[in-house]
């Protein structure tokens, strides 16, 4: 038997897929689909460093029959229990198996096959059924049925986490829009700020459900998203509206500290005491092995060495710790998800630490930082673009750019 290492399609080209229908992208995957049967390897392998890293190339294991038709069959067997989730969370059942194939390719990857492990949604941090820890250094979610991985995606695990709160509007059973929604969707799960191409991702995503979803929907009687959605007129968010009983907390669990470290304690183990006091390329230990855990090792501002950028630095942190969905990277991008994201809650900027807690996160566009009590001292923890890894100085409320906002993790409490 041949087995081949190949490097995995991230998404596609963007000039190629930009240039093609959904259903002519279709059918091009279908076609490496069946190259890739044909020499007994994987069509999809573990991302040990989603987010903003690069991706590791591994051999992969053999694969039976059509990707494709793998899809078709993931369908036919959870297709109803999907729908029961857009029931329960509002979530277009279509799109979750979408993202099975964009995640694990239906099951294939290593972070779903690997032992029982039934996560076919790529989904880090703890399942129902416990964690293992892949050659990468990343933690996977095991789960004890690929209901339960479904259940988690569709619900307060991901999709209702109250981040992704902007897509669900698009989705009132008078108005339903799975396109507007999966372009917002997209722009949080997958941001252009973490490397990748929005239109493009959307565009695959589409071409799933245009294609092998739709034989199988055809094929057994089902109605859409949008069918379902007006069929039974499912409010926003289902039988857990918007802001209503969804537990935001649930989302909590990282790879590092497995999501219950304390923010203090992660931005102090990440930085260096005193500002300027180490050399550019040279990130604490602890940073560095978080870095890699939440998938954002080797990335950089302009070039500069990894670590050294402040977006990563709180990102880092955050994701080690209370909230694995951290956006990375871009303070513009973390400003704007901070603004709205509920499990976030704005603090005054009174030019003082009179009401300030450790672990505030101040931003502005251009620069983002952390305000810490270190020993019973006020400091702020940050790193500086092509500059500094992360250390810790004196705190200050406004620079050149203008005072900044300060906002507070209450997801927890």
């Amino acid at each position: 038997m041949r087995t081949l290492a190949i490097r995995r399609w991230r998404i596609v080209s963007a000039a190629l897929v930009l240039a093609l229908s959904p259903q002519a992208v279709l059918a091009r995957n279908a076609a490496q689909e069946e190259k890739f049967a044909e020499y007994d390897i994987m069509f999809y392998d573990p991302d040990d460093n989603a987010g903003c890293g690069t991706s590791s190339f591994v051999a992969a294991s053999p694969v039976s029959g059509s990707a494709y038709e793998r899809l078709k069959d993931a369908v036919r067997q959870y297709g109803e229990f999907a729908m029961e989730m857009q029931r329960t969370y509002g979530t277009p059942w279509e799109v979750v198996f979408a993202q099975m194939q964009m995640e694990s390719g239906t099951g294939t990857a290593g972070h779903a096959i690997n032992g029982a492990h039934n996560n076919w949604l790529g989904i880090t941090g703890t399942g129902d059924a416990g964690s293992w820890t892949s050659p990468g250094g990343r933690n996977w979610a095991v789960y004890s049925s690929i209901e339960a991985s479904i259940a988690d995606w569709a619900g307060p695990r991901v999709l209702r986490n109250g981040m992704y709160n902007a897509a669900f509007q698009y989705l009132d059973p008078n108005s339903y829009s799975l396109g507007s929604f999966l372009q917002a969707m997209i722009a949080v799960y997958a941001p252009s700020s973490d490397g990748n191409n929005v239109e493009v991702y959307v565009a695959n995503v589409l071409s799933f459900i245009n294609g092998p979803i739709r034989e199988v929907r055809e094929e057994m009687g089902w109605p859409s998203s949008a069918e379902l959605a007006e069929q039974e007129n499912i409010p926003i968010g289902g039988q857990n509206p918007l802001g209503g009983t969804v537990d935001p907390t649930q989302a909590a669990g990282t790879c590092f500290m497995g999501g219950n470290g304390d923010i203090t304690e992660a931005a102090i183990a990440f930085s260096w005491e005193g500002m300027r006091s180490q050399p550019k390329n040279n990130p604490t230990p602890a940073y560095r092995e978080a870095m890699e855990a939440v998938g954002l090792a080797g990335v950089s501002c302009n070039g500069g060495p990894s670590g050294a950028s402040c977006d990563v630095f709180v990102a880092t942190v955050m994701r080690a710790t209370v909230d694995p969905n951290f956006p990375c990277c871009g303070t513009s991008n973390q400003l704007a998800n901070l603004a709205v994201n509920p499990l976030y809650e704005e603090i005054p900027n009174l030019g003082n630490t009179s009401n300030l807690q450790s672990g505030d996160i101040f931003v502005l566009n251009g620069h983002i930082m952390m305000f810490i009590i270190d020993n019973g001292t006020p400091k702020m923890a940050h790193a500086s673009c092509n500059d500094r890894t992360g250390e810790r100085g004196g705190v200050f409320f406004s620079d050149s750019r203008g005072a900044y906002r300060i906002f507070r993790y209450i997801g927890g409490a």
